[in-house]
C-alpha cells in the first residue's frame, strides 16, 4: 500500500514540476502578436495613390461614384472651408474615400 501513496506522491512532484513551465509557455504564447495574411492588394494610402493616379475613367467612377475632377473639386473645397486635415496615420484624400465609400454604399464603417 505505501507504494500506491509513494506513486502518487511522486506523479504529484511532477505534476508541480510541469504546471509553471506549462504556464511559462502558454503566458509567451498568448504575448506573441499573431500575424493575420491580408486579402488586400493595397494597403491604405497606396490603394488610394494607386487609384487616383491610374488614368482609367471607369475604375474611377466605379470606386469614386464620380469623375476625378469632381474628387479634386471637392478635395479642394474641403481643405479650403472645413478644418479637415489629416492626421498621423492617414491622409485627407483617405479619409474622402472612406467617407464616399460608406455613403454611396450605405455601408457599415466596419466594412470601410
Amino acid at each position: 500500500m505505501d507504494d500506491f501513496y509513494d506513486d502518487i506522491q511522486s506523479s504529484s512532484d511532477e505534476i508541480d514540476n510541469i504546471v509553471p513551465a506549462v504556464l511559462l509557455l502558454a503566458s509567451i504564447y498568448s504575448r506573441q502578436r499573431r500575424y493575420r495574411p491580408s486579402n488586400r492588394l493595397y494597403a491604405g494610402q497606396e490603394y488610394v495613390d494607386n487609384l487616383l493616379n491610374c488614368d482609367n475613367d471607369i475604375r474611377i467612377h466605379n470606386q469614386l461614384r464620380m469623375k476625378l475632377m469632381t474628387f479634386n473639386t471637392l478635395w479642394d473645397w474641403l481643405l479650403q472651408n472645413t478644418k479637415l486635415d489629416s492626421s498621423r496615420h492617414i491622409s485627407i484624400e483617405e479619409k474622402l474615400l472612406i467617407f464616399i465609400y460608406i455613403s454611396s454604399l450605405g455601408s457599415a464603417n466596419r466594412a470601410a
